[in-house]
């Protein structure tokens, strides 16, 4: 006949079973970061276009360190030219 399972083994198997769900569940909070949306390269004239908001965190994302690039400049041009843009919308 075989053996039972004690309850420190059931209470084990729970525990290793419930790790995988908690990480699961806890993806699923997690926040969605704004500058994961914003396009890595623009043309000049879609660059023209952004509202405030968008510029906001086009350069947000360039102090997170993401590269973004304007067509027609180098990266460190398109930096600069985001980092002086003013929008008043």
């Amino acid at each position: 006949m075989p053996k039972h399972p004690t309850r420190r083994m059931l209470l084990a198997w729970a525990g290793l079973t419930a790790l995988p769900a908690a990480a699961v569940l806890a993806q699923e909070t997690e926040e969605h970061n704004p500058t994961d949306f914003v396009p890595r390269r623009f043309t000049p004239e879609e660059f023209e276009r952004l509202s405030a908001a968008e510029l906001h965190k086009v350069k947000l994302a360039i102090r997170r360190g993401r590269t973004i690039l304007i067509d027609g400049f180098t990266a460190s041009e398109s930096r600069k030219m985001i980092k002086a843009a003013k929008r008043s919308d």
